[in-house]
């Protein structure tokens, strides 16, 4: 009796711990609110703008930068990061929500489209993303007694959340660019973090294109030792 209560107040110290983590989390999301709106203006202006003059703005760069192999290579590599990024970051959300909606209905949920609507949307907040869906909704059932559908939409969501973000979506974009799915995860996870929502655009490619830069120098200083030799 004394273990049974010794683990009763252990998983009860744990439960208390994590919901005032989530209430912590969901007060700083609430917050972010504005500046996330702000971001995400500024981030559609910059893609519409992008789409319009990218043309012209990659014809410049042309102009002015060295015109040999490596660099017309380099040129396509940083076209096809540019457009794995765009794509990448819908498709992942879609993916979220498609597999959220999954989840909430075998679960037996309500409003099982919206639910999944509001968790794609909230895979573009950082730090916290779906797990702002994921964690109220399992907070709530342990709170209402439904101990059973509050842990596993928990660790469910968990699976899912890492699975689209660890492995699909830097999986997608390297597949999209010669790029290494690694050196994407990196630049997702760290321009979210610093940067917030503009960073899931803007990390990836500062990394990317670096990753593209030194390879190009890479082979640029392979093919000059050939030649000396």
């Amino acid at each position: 009796n004394n273990i049974a209560n010794e683990l009763i107040n252990k998983i009860g110290q744990m439960i208390a711990q994590f919901i005032t983590w989530l209430a912590g989390q969901i007060i700083a999301a609430i917050a972010y609110i504005p500046a996330l709106f702000t971001d995400m203006i500024i981030l559609l202006f910059s893609i519409f703008y992008f789409a319009k003059d990218g043309d012209k703005f990659a014809a410049f760069l042309r102009s002015i930068l060295p015109k040999n192999e490596t660099f017309n290579k380099l040129y396509g590599q940083v076209d096809d990061i540019l457009k794995s990024i765009m794509i990448v970051n819908v498709v992942t959300a879609v993916i979220l929500g498609l597999l959220s909606v999954v989840l909430y209905y075998i679960l037996g949920y309500p409003y099982v489209l919206l639910l999944g609507i509001i968790t794609a949307i909230s895979e573009f907040i950082p730090v916290v993303g779906p797990w702002l869906v994921y964690g109220t909704l399992g907070v709530f059932d342990i709170l209402t007694g439904n101990y059973i559908r509050g842990i596993i939409v928990i660790i469910a969501g968990w699976l899912i959340d890492t699975l689209v973000d660890m492995y699909i979506r830097p999986r997608l974009a390297g597949q999209l660019a010669e790029v290494h799915p690694l050196a994407f995860l990196v630049g997702f996870i760290f321009g979210a973090i610093t940067l917030g929502v503009p960073g899931l655009f803007v990390g990836p490619l500062i990394v990317g294109i670096t990753y593209v830069l030194y390879l190009a120098y890479r082979d640029e200083k392979v093919k000059q030792e050939m030649q000396n030799v």
